[in-house]
């Protein structure tokens, strides 16, 4: 499971398993249903489905702004992203992206949408409020994608390539990429100095340091390991 904590302190959980994945908010979870197309809203007190969302086929990643205002679902098999508006609990928008959408991740303030296209080695940039979509490069099967906090950095993993792809959020260039075997899943540490990118086939986590970018650590961990979790704590943890 990938934990991603935004701003105001709104919980963003994702599963690594593509059935269904998990965004939370203080007060509600969105749940994306592989298998019937739609997302369930949970009120988190009530402990109860309040809506189903019909989106697109094939879901997969999903993310939260730290507004709390929308959720953004991607559908593989649509090679599209579905906005919904957390008010009314309607999709407002649906937007075409790259091939076989995985992962989605939000910057800090909301203004950037970045989504990671396994099929066709790109990440699709989406700004709003205009909506202006535009790709960016990456490596060969491109699964996990994370923001780091400050907002100025995307990491994308890209398991064909056996690489992690970094892209500057200013410019949108992929200005560097990080060797490693096989990465899926990806999240950066509260205090952005690290980036854990899990890797199934070599039972690992791989340990990035973000001030100068080689692979400074290889955990061995469990068999097949996907998603990589992590919170807000009083001490932070490296």
């Amino acid at each position: 499971m990938h934990a991603d904590f935004t701003p105001d302190d709104a919980l963003n959980y994702t599963s690594a398993s593509k059935e269904f994945r998990i965004n939370v908010l203080p007060t509600h979870a969105y749940i994306t249903n592989y298998g019937s197309d739609s997302v369930s809203v949970i009120d988190t007190t009530e402990k109860t489905v309040t809506a189903t969302i019909p989106v697109g086929k094939g879901l997969s990643g999903v993310a939260v702004n730290s507004a709390g205002t929308k959720v953004y679902v991607t559908n593989s098999d649509d090679d599209t992203v579905s906005v919904i508006d957390i008010a009314s609990n309607t999709v407002i928008a649906t937007m075409n992206v790259g091939n076989a959408p995985e992962g989605v991740a939000v910057t800090p303030d909301g203004k950037q949408i970045y989504v990671a296209n396994s099929g066709s080695n790109t990440t699709s940039v989406i700004n709003i409020p205009k909506t202006a979509i535009s790709n960016v490069g990456v490596g060969g099967n491109s699964f996990g994608i994370a923001v780091n906090p400050a907002g100025t950095e995307v990491f994308t993993t890209n398991s064909k390539s056996d690489s992690v792809s970094i892209i500057d959020t200013l410019n949108n260039y992929n200005v560097r990429r990080v060797t490693l075997d096989a990465p899926d899943k990806i999240a950066v540490s509260p205090d952005g100095t690290r980036v854990y990118a899990t890797s199934p086939e070599r039972n690992s986590v791989y340990i990035i340091d973000t001030d100068i970018y080689p692979v400074t650590a290889t955990v061995s961990v469990g068999k097949y390991p996907f998603g990589v979790a992590f919170g807000h704590f009083r001490d932070s943890v490296r």
